[in-house]
């Protein structure tokens, strides 16, 4: 008997280890990375376990044969660093006006291949926001725009996800007045979210301009009228002026962050600019860049870039950092809440993931990102 369960032990040990060698197979990982990072005994051992895995197909199907938390153990494998990344994202933390760091940080592993990597990305995402919904007693999420946002919705929809049907998408500001963008917009994100976990609630800000133009806004009274015309659709108002508005309670907010490397061919970020009067350059001179469409200051102890980043976002009609701040908060006082996830692909994206640090209780990063970001200089 005792044999017979020690076999059949060592019979579980070796699939669980092909599976992962499936899995680090099928995120690009030669024969010898992997042989490092799950310290098997010789490359002899590697060969035997990746002969199980191909014929039991796990590398084409990692995806369905690997539990999460499974994969998560072995992305602790593939970065090594982990801690030291921690640790900057602490300090960079209780520097941004000494808040707390994040609860949770996701590296993800991806192939070299640049038309698979945002998408392999994205699928990693969906399992972990499709575990933190379950997880937590969400009611309302906040979502926003951009392209690796929309990777991960687009995987959520191929995953069997659990029907949540008293869930409520909202979208966190309104559309560009100056271009359309084929694909996205925090809008289409609300709808789609709702479709996925099927249930049907979300609020539409279709129509709903993102911004003032500083020409309007310079006219105290033009403003104001703006201001209250838009006030008059009626998700806009429940969202953002109501007198209990939805922003200000919000359990959840799933964004992305801008960088101004990144943005530049963005028309978000070229509406900003035009808007404002200014060339995407001068922009570039007095913000690191934004989460959610709320621009951060440059350098948040120079008083010219602080006014001037104030004033932008005071002519933004969508959420504010305000609301990022207590969000991220009462996620840490109510574990029942989620709180802010962010999701950042581009290795330049460092400095500004840096920036948002203390308004975020998730992070999830690409592993190249988590590089740049422990090579980035301590900001003093």
């Amino acid at each position: 008997m005792t044999v017979n369960k020690a076999k059949l032990a060592d019979e579980q040990n070796r699939e669980s280890r092909a599976k992962q060698v499936a899995y680090l197979v099928s995120q690009g990982k030669s024969q010898s990375q992997i042989r490092k990072m799950l310290r098997l005994s010789s490359q002899t051992e590697v060969s035997r376990l990746l002969k199980v895995a191909k014929a039991e197909r796990w590398i084409e199907e990692w995806h369905l044969c690997l539990a999460d938390a499974e994969i998560a153990k072995i992305e602790k494998y593939i970065f090594e660093k982990r801690e030291k990344l921690i640790k900057k994202l602490e300090f960079a933390a209780y520097q941004n006006e000494d808040r707390p760091p994040p609860e949770n940080v996701l590296v993800v592993h991806t192939s070299d291949d640049e038309k698979k990597r945002l998408a392999q990305f994205g699928r990693r995402a969906a399992e972990y926001v499709d575990q933190l919904l379950k997880g937590s007693h969400v009611e309302t999420c906040a979502v926003a725009w951009g392209r690796t946002l929309k990777s991960m919705i687009d995987a959520l929809g191929q995953r069997n996800v659990a029907p949540q049907p008293t869930l409520r998408f909202l979208p966190v500001c309104g559309e560009p007045l100056t271009g359309h963008q084929s694909g996205f917009s925090p809008t289409s994100a609300a709808m789609e979210l709702a479709e996925v976990f099927r249930c049907k609630q979300y609020l539409s800000l279709a129509g709903v301009p993102a911004r003032i133009p500083k020409d309007f806004a310079d006219k105290r009274k033009q403003a104001d009228i703006i201001k209250n015309f838009v006030s008059m659709y009626r998700d806009y108002k429940k969202i953002f002026r109501s007198n209990s508005p939805m922003i200000d309670s919000v359990d959840m907010i799933v964004t992305g962050i801008g960088d101004v490397a990144t943005s530049e061919g963005d028309h978000w970020f070229k509406e900003t600019a035009e808007l404002e009067g200014k060339e995407p350059s001068d922009l570039k001179e007095i913000t690191a860049g934004n989460i959610g469409g709320v621009w951060l200051p440059r350098d948040p102890e120079n008083d010219i870039h602080v006014k001037a980043i104030d004033e932008i976002n005071r002519r933004w009609l969508g959420i504010q950092e305000e609301h990022f701040v207590k969000c991220a908060k009462r996620a840490k006082t109510d574990p029942k809440k989620s709180g802010v996830v962010v999701l950042a692909h581009d290795a330049r994206k460092a400095p500004i993931v840096e920036r948002v640090m203390g308004m975020v209780n998730h992070l999830i990063i690409h592993e190249d990102l988590a590089e740049a970001i422990l090579k980035l200089s301590p900001r003093r």
